[in-house]
């Protein structure tokens, strides 16, 4: 049983005020409430997000769980850093997207491994805020399939490895990933988000092409997905050695329909982190 942090804030007359809040699980997409993380779902579930809550569904249309919003402590402060270091944004302007795919390649191991969490994805989200590394930590009202390549630990699992899962984050504030599976540096990482036409559920397919597994969520967002993303995201840094050396590129960049994006470089360094555009299909950050 995961056991509530306590945090004892001391005052005038040396009075003590005791805070208790839930655990805070370490998504690609934020901390939240560990009770609002949700997982793994089996391949042969969907998750159905109505908006106003989210039910999760077998294969037969059977109404498994039902998931409320997250509530969210108040007054939470996260620790730095958090959040998005480095990435790319495209809003796609023409045809709705119902495909975005993308290959790279699994980096070394950091030189120091601690308790660092380090998240490699693309993404593709209904909307979008600027602010992706606040101290509060709390997103504002969006959702995000994705993707997901890992060093450290998650709410998913994990540990001093590289690890891989598809994850899928709703406008409340819930985050439902797939089956965590290791991987190796080296490897090659294949990320599909690939929709459904005719029952307007996407597949987020995390795929080890070298060792020939792949980890899968199915989605029913109820919402057009128009915003692109290629992201580094990262948690509890405290040296720069807790990177990888070098960097990593994020090849053919494809869309359906076809489209060329436009990538808007975001970054917030606290090492070497960079991004560098090298063309629409293909997308570099340094660390």
């Amino acid at each position: 049983m995961k056991q509530k942090q306590i945090d004892c804030r001391c005052v005038v007359l040396l009075m003590c005020v005791v805070v208790t809040y839930a655990t805070m699980a370490v998504t690609p997409n934020g901390r939240r409430p560990a009770t609002c993380v949700h997982g793994p779902i089996d391949e042969s579930h969907t998750v159905h997000d109505l908006g106003s809550h989210v039910e999760i569904r077998d294969n037969q249309g059977k109404v498994v769980k039902i998931v409320g919003p997250c509530e969210f402590p108040n007054n939470y402060v996260a620790p730095l850093p958090s959040g998005w270091a480095a990435y790319v944004y495209d809003q796609g302007t023409g045809p709705t997207i119902n495909t975005y795919n993308g290959a790279w390649t699994v980096p070394p191991n950091p030189k120091d491994m601690g308790a660092q969490t380090l998240f490699l994805f693309t993404g593709l989200q209904d909307n979008f805020s600027m602010d992706r590394r606040s101290r509060k930590d709390i997103p504002s009202v969006t959702n995000i399939i994705q993707p997901v390549l890992q060093f450290g630990p998650s709410e998913a699992g994990g540990g001093t490895y590289w690890s891989m899962a598809s994850w899928y984050v709703d406008s409340n504030l819930n985050a439902y990933y797939s089956a965590l599976t290791k991987t190796m540096p080296n490897n090659n990482i294949q990320g599909n988000m690939i929709m459904n036409q005719i029952n307007q559920v996407w597949s987020i397919q995390t795929i080890d092409t070298t060792a020939n597994q792949m980890t899968t969520l199915n989605i029913a967002t109820n919402t057009t997905e128009p915003w692109a993303f290629v992201t580094l995201e990262v948690y509890s840094i405290n040296t720069c050695n807790e990177y990888p050396t070098g960097s990593v590129t994020f090849d053919n960049l494809v869309f359906n329909p076809s489209q060329s994006p436009s990538w808007n470089l975001q970054v917030t360094p606290g090492c070497n982190e960079n991004v560098v555009v090298n063309s629409p299909v293909s997308v570099t950050i340094d660390f």
